[in-house]
């Protein structure tokens, strides 16, 4: 049976390794070799789980997270980089380490394990992936693997990442958000693609990302957009009752609109995306759904 995936549709972002601030275009950068990250959601167990309204990944502590990585044509000599950087533009320029306690030669998931390597709070499972960076010379953590090349009858690369420290501990993350950007690079070092993917690090993801859930919604109310907060009706027949749920009609429709201001275009796109998000929260993961979100991110990236 083929796997079905959510492909993540994810903006650019310059990063502060090759200039500085992240976050500074929507645009999606796939790049010649249209490099794409694809996220497995039928996973067998619960030690991360993926919310398609953020973005983002919550995972507990050193278990391991599949990513299957996508590029055409699919060239040899490709190389992907995992970078870990903070979201928030005040702590941009700040390194993304572990913690204290999680760096000493007597934790569990040091043993065996290069010294150098026990800053990091990225780990790839790869046997040829390699480590760069330097926390004394503040030169932001990263991993480097090689791709390859797909095996027979597949068109991606799967690899297992692990984080190593969780967004809680007080010497490291210290609380402070952050994300992985992903970027497709040759043996030069030369950029051809670029995704990014927030992370939470948790002992409770599902909890995790409910919560966030909630607070994203709270400020899309906020803001006056549309909440799904009455997804069922239920009908009573005799003694017993059954739910009726409302069909998703996932069909694209194009509008041509004239507004007067660009302060009003961009209320209306952002209307129409909250909308659309409420729609793929309360259905779950829908394809078409996310296509429309990422066209509205294009449009509102140019604006």
């Amino acid at each position: 049976m083929q796997q079905q995936f959510n492909e993540v549709q994810i903006p650019d972002l310059l990063l502060p390794l090759l200039p500085a601030s992240p976050g500074s275009s929507s645009d999606d950068y796939e790049g010649p070799f249209k490099f794409k990250i694809l996220i497995d959601q039928h996973r067998t167990r619960n030690s991360w789980i993926y919310s398609p309204i953020l973005n983002k990944v919550f995972i507990r502590v050193a278990d391991p997270f599949p990513i299957d990585f996508k590029w055409n044509p699919q060239v040899n000599n490709l190389y992907v980089r995992a970078t870990p950087l903070f979201s928030q533009p005040q702590h941009a320029q700040e390194l993304v380490t572990r913690c204290i306690p999680h760096t000493r030669a007597t934790y569990e998931t040091n043993r065996d394990v290069p010294q150098y390597i026990w800053d990091h709070v990225i780990r790839c499972q790869s046997v040829n992936a390699e480590y760069y960076g330097n926390k004394e010379e503040k030169r932001h953590l990263n991993v480097l693997v090689p791709l390859g090349v797909p095996r027979t009858g597949m068109n991606t690369v799967r690899l297992l990442y692990s984080f190593m420290c969780q967004n809680a501990c007080h010497t490291g993350m210290n609380q402070k958000p952050f994300e992985v950007v992903f970027t497709l690079e040759d043996e030069g070092g030369t950029v051809y693609g670029r995704k990014k993917l927030s992370v939470k690090v948790c002992s409770c993801p599902k909890r995790g990302k409910e919560k966030e859930e909630n607070d994203f919604f709270k400020k899309m109310s906020f803001h006056g957009a549309a909440l799904p907060n009455k997804r069922r009706k239920t009908k009573k027949v005799g003694k017993k009752s059954f739910t009726v749920i409302s069909a998703l009609d996932t069909r694209q429709y194009t509008a041509k609109i004239r507004t007067s201001s660009k302060q009003n275009l961009i209320f209306l796109l952002k209307r129409a995306y909250n909308i659309m998000a409420g729609d793929l929260l309360r259905y779950g993961p829908n394809e078409e759904l996310e296509d429309c979100l990422y066209d509205l991110e294009k449009q509102l990236g140019k604006l």
